[in-house]
């Protein structure tokens, strides 16, 4: 009885091992950690993910090992997949931390669009300039006050003003800048009029509170954190076509769209007239 009792112990120990996953223990012999819901209410996400029409936005977000991702779906969305732990429900917005490196793939299970979240071992992306700046209506900041596709709207504003402006003044108030985006000369415009857009709107995103990357509507992912002074270098633009564009574009864009004067005063324009930040584009 005794050796029929020793059988069947090591019997289960070796069931037991045989149903551990391949992934629970990490190379370093350390113990994974899944993917887990947190209170949102408790943390600050490092990045949203929300469904701009029948697509995640951003996509792919990355992000450094132990960050919080908050997923903010509309009704009509959700989020599912394999990996454990990734889930979110239709309609829900839910904060998930990601431990391990890694990338993870997940699906709308109504409308079969798919996402990733790549996880890395770098740094985190540094917040942008107007991230902690609070909008008074809403005691937030202007990301998550408006979203992302209000941010996507005052964007393609600027340009419809922009070309407005060109079309009426020619160069006398903004410069040839804008004329020299798609031809490469200087370097810094050789990005196309969508890639242009794409990245201006990506930027304007991450500089107020949101993710460090968004997918345009072009349906191609774009990349927030920017070398400004790179951007401009050799366009040679002055301080007065800087205030011009700031004045005459900027604030009309935001105006036409909906932003509040209050919230416009606190919570968007301090980044753009801030002088260390027009000085990154002034005189390049």
């Amino acid at each position: 009885m005794m050796l029929n009792l020793v059988r069947t112990l090591v019997v289960f120990a070796f069931a037991l091992v045989g149903c551990t996953p391949e992934t629970s223990i990490r190379p370093d012999t350390k113990a994974r950690t899944p993917i887990q819901a947190v209170s949102c209410a408790s943390v600050t996400p490092t990045v949203t993910v929300m469904t701009f029409g029948l697509a995640y936005s951003p996509d792919p977000t990355t992000v450094a090992a132990g960050s919080i991702v908050q997923f903010v779906m509309a009704p009509q969305h959700n989020v599912t997949s394999s990996s454990p732990g990734l889930a979110v429900g239709f309609g829900a917005t839910t904060c998930l931390e990601f431990p391990e490196p890694g990338t993870y793939t997940f699906e709308c299970a109504s409308h079969k669009f798919t996402g990733t979240v790549i996880v890395t071992d770098g740094p985190e992306v540094p917040e942008g300039p107007g991230a902690k700046l609070v909008c008074p209506s809403s005691g937030r900041n202007a990301f998550d006050t408006y979203g992302v596709a209000a941010f996507v709207a005052v964007n393609e504003e600027i340009f419809t003003l922009v070309l407005a402006d060109l079309d009426a003044n020619g160069t006398t108030n903004l410069g040839d800048s804008f004329t020299k985006i798609g031809t490469g000369i200087p370097p810094s415009t050789s990005d196309d009029l969508a890639t242009f857009k794409g990245k201006l709107a990506a930027f304007l995103v991450w500089a107020y509170g949101g993710p460090a990357s968004i997918t345009y509507t072009d349906g191609k992912p774009y990349v927030g954190p920017q070398d400004m002074v790179i951007a401009h270098t050799g366009l040679g633009i002055t301080s007065a076509q800087y205030d011009f564009f700031v004045a005459n574009i900027i604030v009309p864009a935001l105006t036409n769209k909906g932003v509040t004067g209050d919230d416009l005063a606190m919570c968007f324009a301090p980044v753009v007239t801030a002088p260390t930040f027009k000085a990154t584009m002034v005189g390049k």
